[in-house]
């Protein structure tokens, strides 16, 4: 999202919320909506967000909010000023006119400060010192073991301190979580991939359906450029189409595409469906651990890399997207996937 840096973007994540923008952005704002990423999620609030450097005066705040009140002609849509920096008097003065500022603070503090305003009398914080949602939490404890499990699988044995940063936690936590699974040196890969397909919860987080009339791998593609025009974003296919790619043995019914923001697809020629027919499945993760050994598995190994237009998930993610799979062909994709991971583990070993 151009105009709403990807630190924005993991903030509001943290605090349990998802921006998806809408189609028609212009160079100086964008018109966005934030969705609960709890289970059920629903839309909680609209906002047209702009882009500021420095430090907004009052009097600019009072220019724009009066701009975009004008210009949105939309009830219920709130303003949100993103800036370098917003400075106390900017804070009160936006609290005063009812809108949203945050301030990106100097590139040493990595955390944005502000809030975020969802509607009269409600207002989300941002901070270094904001818990973050406690959904989110509870989801990102139970990764832990999982995502211990992923790393030996894909990527052999890793030092602590790596398998957290690629999975996004603690490094306290993957030696808890490694000493509770009783890993051994010598245990089957085959083995490793059924205690992960049992214990991994699912990526968590939003996805919304769309349907199209396009084949499922053209849709993912089209899903991937959206992503990629609206700013820097993380973003790999999995399910049906990934498994065609690696190891097609069935046509693909529906594509499921992970990415770090919200999108609308409609630009794409996609429409909003029921999950029950859907042709493509949008989510945004709780589980980042999706992206980071995506990209570390297909740069690390011997396998050939996909084609930048269709970046894919690690095999793992797609196996356990193709077991949930539509398609009445999913057994076989399920067999082929694993024989996909068996031959890995065989050049592995080589």
């Amino acid at each position: 999202m151009s105009l709403m840096p990807l630190s924005v973007v993991d903030a509001l994540t943290a605090a349990g919320l998802v921006p998806v923008p809408r189609s028609g952005e212009d160079p100086r704002s964008i018109v966005v909506d934030l969705y609960d990423s709890t289970p059920g999620p629903r839309r909680v609030a609209t906002l047209e967000v702009r882009r500021l450097s420095g430090s907004p005066t009052p009097g600019t705040l009072e220019r724009l909010a009066a701009r975009s009140r004008r210009s949105t002609g939309r009830e219920g849509t709130g303003l949100l000023v993103v800036c370098d920096h917003a400075s106390s008097g900017a804070l009160r003065r936006a609290d005063e006119l009812g809108i949203s500022l945050v301030g990106l603070e100097p590139a040493q503090v990595p955390h944005p400060a502000g809030g975020i305003r969802l509607g009269p009398g409600r207002l989300l914080p941002l901070g270094p010192r904001v818990p973050v949602h406690p959904y989110r939490e509870t989801r990102r404890a139970s990764w832990a073991p999982v995502q211990v499990l992923r790393s030996r699988v894909l990527l052999g044995r890793l030092t602590q301190r790596d398998v957290a940063a690629l999975a996004g936690i603690s490094q306290p936590r993957v030696a808890q979580a490694a000493a509770a699974l009783g890993l051994v040196d010598d245990e089957p890969r085959s083995l490793l991939v059924d205690r992960w397909l049992d214990a991994y919860p699912g990526a968590g987080g939003v996805t919304t359906y769309w349907f199209g009339l396009s084949p499922p791998r053209e849709q993912a593609r089209a899903a991937v450029r959206a992503a990629r025009q609206v700013g820097p974003a993380d973003v790999v296919v999995s399910g049906d189409v990934a498994a065609d790619v690696v190891a097609p043995v069935s046509r693909p019914v529906r594509a499921v595409v992970y990415s770090r923001q919200g999108l609308d697809l409609t630009a794409a020629g996609l429409t909003p469906s029921l999950s029950s027919e859907a042709t493509l499945e949008l989510t945004v993760p709780q589980d980042r651990g999706i992206f980071a050994f995506a990209d570390r598995y297909w740069h690390s190994t011997d396998t050939r890399r996909p084609a930048e237009d269709l970046p894919l998930a690690d095999p793992l993610q797609v196996l356990h997207d193709v077991r949930r799979s539509p398609s009445v062909d999913r057994d076989q994709s399920d067999e082929a996937m694993r024989r996909f991971l068996a031959r890995a583990d065989a050049r592995d070993e080589e």
